[in-house]
This record gives structure tokens, C-alpha cells and sequence, in this order.
């Protein structure tokens, strides 16, 4: 054991001359030193990182959401897209919050205002849009006999024929050597008749309103 020990003793540092011993020190030494520059350096950020989490919080920004938006950057849209599903799916199944999905999507449905406040104008907007979408003429959500019901049923009727126009065989004229069959108007487009837009005066793009507040109103 005390020879062991005495071979131990002159492999390190027996006959290491000592010029090589100070060149090692002052090379640790300054590894030492960018070590705790670094560690100086990350606290740094870490305290600029929480202040700007806590100047948002003051903004009014939620700022729990984006240290986790933080976290989620580099995860791939698909598994970051299962693993929101499995939180959502956990936070129902939990008891947490069962109605999530109710809840989150609810928010970013437009909601049409159906009270008397609401404009014959935009009524007339919210039932062209869902005209030209196909929506059922039926989901005309205004109370019936109303301006604003009458209002969203020639916005509906004037989506819908938006959308024949802008149909390829709407756009064909009669095969070649055959004459073109007079068409019935609809008894609902006839002039006079509660559905006739024929007086409605077309919209100019300065004169369309903001579909973002369409439903503000």
C-alpha cells in the first residue's frame, strides 16, 4: 500500500517541472472565469426575462400565455396539435372544465344581434353572407313579419344569386344551333314583391361596410 502511494505521489506533480504547472493553473483559471461570466450573464437574462413578463402583466397581457407559448415554439404542429387536444380532452374528462369546448369556441362564433337594435342594413349583410355561403334560408334568425327579417331574407336571396352568377353554366350561352329558351323570372324577384332588390342601390368598396364589425353593432 505505501509503495502504491509513493508511485502515486511521483505521477503527479513529482517531476512535473513547475512552469507547466502554473501554464495549467492560469488555463483553468481562465475557464473558471468565463464559467461564472456565463452564469453572470444567464442571471441577467433570467431577471430581464421575468421583468418583461412582468411589464406585460401590467400591459394587460396575459403573461402566463406566453411563457407557454415560449415553451410550445418548438415543438412540430403536429405534436403540439395532440398535445392541446389531450390538455383540452384531461381538462373535460377531470371535471376541471367540462364544458371546454363549448366555452373556447363559443367566443369566436359571430353572434348576431337579434333585438330590435339590430339594422335592417345589416341584417340585410349577415343574410347576404350566409346567402352566398349556402346557409339554410331557413336560419334567418330575425323574428318574422319584421324589417329586420325581410331585410336578411333579400340579403339571403341576393348571396344566393351571387353564387349561380359566378357558376360556370350560369357563364355559358345556349348550345351552338339552339335557341335560347326565355327563362321565368322567380315569382319572388318580380318587381313590386316584398323579395325585389331591384331598389336596393349598389354598393360601392367605400361603401361596404367592415365585415370585422359587422356583428359589433
Amino acid at each position: 500500500m505505501a509503495q502504491k502511494d509513493d508511485e502515486t505521489r511521483e505521477r503527479i506533480g513529482g517531476n512535473v517541472p513547475d512552469s507547466e504547472k502554473q501554464k495549467y493553473y492560469r488555463l483553468a483559471l481562465r475557464a473558471m472565469q468565463e464559467v461564472e461570466k456565463a452564469k453572470e450573464a444567464s442571471k441577467a437574462a433570467v431577471r430581464a426575462y421575468r421583468q418583461v413578463l412582468k411589464n406585460a402583466k401590467a400591459a394587460g397581457v396575459m403573461p402566463e400565455a406566453i411563457a407557454y407559448v415560449l415553451k410550445c415554439r418548438n415543438l412540430d404542429a403536429d405534436e403540439l396539435a395532440q398535445q392541446e387536444r389531450e390538455i383540452c380532452r384531461m381538462l373535460a374528462l377531470s371535471g376541471v372544465w367540462p364544458s371546454i369546448q363549448d366555452d373556447l369556441f363559443a367566443s369566436y362564433l359571430p353572434k348576431v344581434d337579434l333585438t330590435a337594435e339590430t339594422t335592417a342594413e345589416v341584417a340585410y349583410d349577415h343574410g347576404h353572407s350566409c346567402g352566398v355561403k349556402g346557409e339554410n334560408r331557413d336560419l334567418n334568425p330575425h323574428v318574422p313579419g319584421t324589417d329586420q327579417w325581410e331585410a336578411w331574407d333579400r340579403g339571403w336571396l341576393s348571396g344566393q344569386g351571387d353564387n349561380v352568377a359566378k357558376m360556370p353554366s350560369a357563364k355559358k350561352g345556349p348550345a351552338k344551333g339552339k335557341k335560347a329558351t326565355p327563362k321565368e323570372e322567380p315569382p319572388e324577384a318580380k318587381a313590386g314583391s316584398e323579395f325585389d332588390t331591384s331598389h336596393e342601390p349598389p354598393l360601392c368598396e367605400d361603401d361596404a361596410p367592415d365585415a370585422a364589425k359587422l356583428f359589433d353593432e
